[in-house]
């Protein structure tokens, strides 16, 4: 397996969780034994999952606890080299991996939670380009685009002027984000009863305002660093940067041409030219 990234980098003080739906193919396990092999590098079986085709059909892995940045290295070659051993299988269309990603030390700011949202939602084309094309479809991590409302233009610009409105909740209590949020999510996102690739359900609940969950990445093993260094990346763009310089970026990227656009945003962010030509290979 030729991996996308040899090592996730240092970006700052960040905790994961990580959470694989897949199956595996080795012919003399059973769930019990699997169960017991995760554990043994902190992952837990969370539940049962039915659409990898594999042998043991299926779960999903969740890490146990969280990992620090320090240690998501070898968190992340525990599982792989797990994966290889059990004959991992994923079906990029119906099964995936989530990353929650947090901060060791405390909550996230109003601005952080305004940029991140603004250049995922904006972007949303963008994104979807750099993962496996059929994550776009699935119903609990697909595109606002592919989920039966958002084909309305009308309502593609509203949602795109309601995002770029958040800015005024910069310096506001936090309860007024959030209910904003609650506001966005019954107008934009509760049409499909689930979730889309970056979960606003979480965010616009208190008790989850430390956390942020990235849904639309595939669940392949080559892929699984490229992924959580893209989210840390994705993070401290938006944690470093103002509101306007965010949504300059977006300006920028939409400047592109399509093709170019995935690869401009990776440099953007803080991957090196010549990794974003890899990347999107």
């Amino acid at each position: 397996m030729q991996e996308k990234i040899n090592k996730i980098s240092y970006q700052d003080n960040y905790q994961f969780g990580l959470e694989l739906e897949c199956g595996f193919d080795h012919t003399e396990l059973n769930n019990a034994e699997l169960s017991n092999k995760l554990a043994s590098i902190g992952f837990r079986r969370d539940r049962d999952y039915h659409d990898t085709g594999a042998r043991i059909d299926g779960i999903e892995a969740v890490t146990n606890g969280v990992v620090n940045t320090d240690n998501i290295n070898n968190h992340v070659n525990s599982f792989i080299e797990l994966a290889e051993e059990l004959h991992y299988r994923t079906d990029p269309m119906q099964a995936g991996l989530h990353i929650n990603i947090s901060r060791e030390d405390g909550d996230f700011k109003n601005r952080t939670l305004i940029n991140i949202i603004t250049l995922f939602y904006s972007l949303e084309d963008v994104f979807y380009n750099i993962v496996h094309s059929d994550r776009q479809y699935n119903r609990y991590s697909g595109k606002l685009q592919e989920m039966g409302r958002y084909d309305n233009i009308r309502l593609f610009e509203e949602f795109r002027q309601d995002l770029f409105e958040l800015e005024e909740l910069e310096k506001r209590p936090f309860n007024e984000l959030r209910a904003k949020l609650r506001e966005l999510k019954g107008k934009y996102f509760d049409f499909n009863g689930k979730f889309n690739g970056l979960a606003i359900h979480k965010l616009e609940d208190a008790e989850h305002r430390r956390c942020l969950e990235f849904r639309l990445f595939d669940g392949k093993l080559e892929n699984l660093k490229f992924y959580i260094e893209l989210t840390q990346k994705l993070l401290k763009f938006s944690e470093k940067n103002t509101v306007f310089q965010v949504k300059n970026l977006i300006n920028k990227v939409n400047e592109k041409p399509k093709s170019n656009q995935a690869q401009y945003l990776l440099k953007r962010i803080g991957f090196t030219a010549k990794e974003a030509v890899k990347l999107m290979k």
